[in-house]
């Protein structure tokens, strides 16, 4: 699964958790779903670093939260059925345990998954009750984050550029401004620490 699907799936399941589970423990739920996809930064390591049992044991060791830990685990599930996920017992071995389910990694199902998640923030965070700026400024967001799915593509068929580095941006990119869009930045706590600065400073 691409990486901004993953963070997608993190945020639906989050809309269903409700309020028994804290804003901080959803935060660090999509955040860990994020987190094995890291080693995507430097391509000859994609899976060997972070895509192993090694690697959540030592979240689980570090952060001792199971909200993370569960975020990790359900980027490896996904993984698990989108591919072989030769990686898990790295670098114990090298065992082809995934489902190799690769439709899964189709554009027509990650843009399917962006949908729901985006019907899933309209209609589970309520936002057609309350239409001010804020609430567009978040639909805006995950629209966006979806639509990054598509800009490799884009930039391949408009410029001819089949770039690593573009996909990389697109991946991250497009996650950051779905987890915003979800848990937007409280406005009002930004104005006042702004304003705290300026006063300061004068």
């Amino acid at each position: 699964m691409w990486t901004v699907t993953h963070v997608a799936t993190a945020l639906i399941i989050c809309s269903f958790l409700g309020s028994k589970v804290s804003r901080r423990d959803k935060i660090l739920f999509v955040l860990g779903s994020l987190l094995p996809d890291l080693d995507h930064i430097y391509e000859p390591f994609h899976r060997y670093l972070f895509h192993n049992i090694f690697f959540l044991i030592f979240i689980i060791i570090i952060f001792r939260s199971w909200a993370i830990s569960s975020g990790v685990i359900l980027h490896f599930s996904e993984d698990f059925l989108a591919s072989d996920l030769n990686t898990l017992l790295y670098p114990v071995a090298v065992v082809d345990i995934g489902f190799k389910w690769s439709w899964l990694y189709s554009a027509q199902f990650n843009i399917l998954i962006g949908i729901i998640y985006l019907i899933t923030l309209i209609f589970k965070e309520d936002l057609l009750r309350n239409k001010d700026m804020y609430v567009w400024l978040r639909l805006f967001l995950a629209i966006i984050g979806i639509l990054s799915f598509g800009i490799p593509k884009i930039s391949e068929l408009l410029f001819s550029i089949k770039d690593l580095v573009i996909i990389q941006i697109a991946r991250f990119l497009g996650s950051i401004v779905l987890i915003l869009s979800y848990f937007p930045p409280n406005l009002k706590t930004i104005k006042k620490f702004l304003l705290k600065r300026s006063e300061t400073k004068s």
